[in-house]
């Protein structure tokens, strides 16, 4: 088991800086949704600002771009918040990994593939190519064959109950982890 240091998370923010820059601010931006009109069989967005706001009809392959631009800077901007909590959590004492599972055993790290970020035995966020460059990162990769191992396999969580984990484990040692993310993952 590889626990990631302060010196391997400068790396992936490193990374993580390089992809935000190559995308540039604009793919992190807020976009309005496209809205559907039954019965119109029309799509609109609003577009504009303050008393400038009109809604403007969308054809059917701006509706798919509007949508992965809201999918892929929300993501994004999910990756660079979840990167600042990754320090206090090291300073705290928490157990972090950066992992790769191998199609095959014996495969070596591939900078193309999918990484995985493992916090005590949580995966808290799968990293693909299209978000964060990995071709410098191979030193830091626990490459593993099996994705559903107990220590690196999905707990039954989502993200308001991980990023509850995070940042409660970001203020205070000592916290298990997967318990408050199970806790505050639950429907109630």
């Amino acid at each position: 088991m590889m626990a990631l240091t302060k010196d391997d998370l400068k790396k992936i923010i490193a990374a993580a800086i390089k992809m935000a820059e190559k995308n540039g601010a604009s793919y992190y931006n807020w976009q309005e949704p496209a809205i559907f009109h039954p019965g119109t069989e029309n799509w609109t967005q609003k577009r504009g600002w303050g008393k400038n706001v009109k809604n403007v009809i969308v054809g059917h392959q701006e509706v798919e771009q509007i949508f992965n631009a809201k999918l892929d800077g929300a993501y994004g901007e999910r990756l660079m918040m979840t990167l600042g909590l990754l320090v206090p959590l090291i300073d705290n004492g928490y157990n972090l990994r950066l992992v790769q599972f191998q199609e095959e055993v014996g495969v070596p790290f591939d900078a193309n593939g999918w990484l995985a970020l493992i916090v005590e035995t949580m995966p808290v966020f799968h990293w693909s190519p299209g978000n964060l460059d990995a071709s410098d990162l191979g030193s830091i990769v626990e490459l593993l064959e099996d994705n559903e191992a107990p220590d690196v396999s999905w707990k039954n969580t989502n993200k308001v109950g991980e990023f509850h984990a995070l940042m409660r484990g970001s203020l205070e040692p000592g916290l298990d982890l997967l318990k408050i993310a199970q806790e505050y993952s639950a429907n109630k």
